[in-house]
C-alpha cells in the first residue's frame, strides 16, 4: 500500500524494555511478536501517527509523527514540540489527542495496522508544518 504526506494510520511502536520481563529481551519470538524492543522512555505501544514522508521515497518506510491521548498536566498545548487536536473538530478521535512532533521516526511499513479514513483539517497541516520547520 502507498502512503501520502498527511495519511493518518495506527502504529504499532514495538514495546519499551520498562515493559517486559528481563529475561525476554533477547527472545527473538518475543521481539517478534511486540514488534520490536525500546529503551526505557521510547514512544511505544500502538497509536495513531501522522505520516509525513510518502512512501514512494522509500517502497519499505515512512517518517510519521505519533499521536497520544492528551493530558494536561504533561502536554501544554503551548509546547512547541506539541500539536493538540480537538476531539469537536474530529469525530474519528476518542479522546483529544496530541501530535508529538518531538518524537518523529522513521519505520517500515510493517508496523502500519490500519490506515484511517480522516484527514487532518488543511490549518491544522500549517500549524504542524510550521512547528516541525521552529523545530528543526
Amino acid at each position: 500500500m502507498d502512503y501520502k504526506k498527511w495519511d493518518i494510520v495506527s502504529v504499532n511502536f514495538g514495546i519499551s524494555t520498562s515493559l517486559i520481563d528481563e529475561s525476554d529481551i533477547f527472545d527473538k519470538n518475543i521481539i517478534m511478536e511486540k514488534k520490536g524492543i525500546n529503551l526505557d522512555k521510547e514512544f511505544s505501544l500502538l497509536h495513531m501517527a501522522i505520516v509525513i514522508s510518502p512512501s514512494f521515497l522509500n517502497k519499505n518506510k515512512v517518517a510519521v509523527i505519533p499521536v497520544t491521548s492528551f493530558a494536561v498536566k504533561k502536554h501544554s498545548p503551548e509546547y512547541l514540540n506539541n500539536f493538540v487536536l480537538y476531539k469537536k473538530y474530529y469525530k474519528n478521535l476518542r479522546n483529544d489527542s496530541v501530535v508529538l512532533l518531538n518524537e518523529i521516526r522513521s519505520i517500515d511499513i510493517k508496523r502500519i495496522i490500519k490506515k484511517h479514513n480522516f484527514h487532518l483539517k488543511d490549518i491544522h497541516k500549517n500549524i504542524i508544518q510550521e512547528k516541525l520547520h521552529k523545530i528543526f
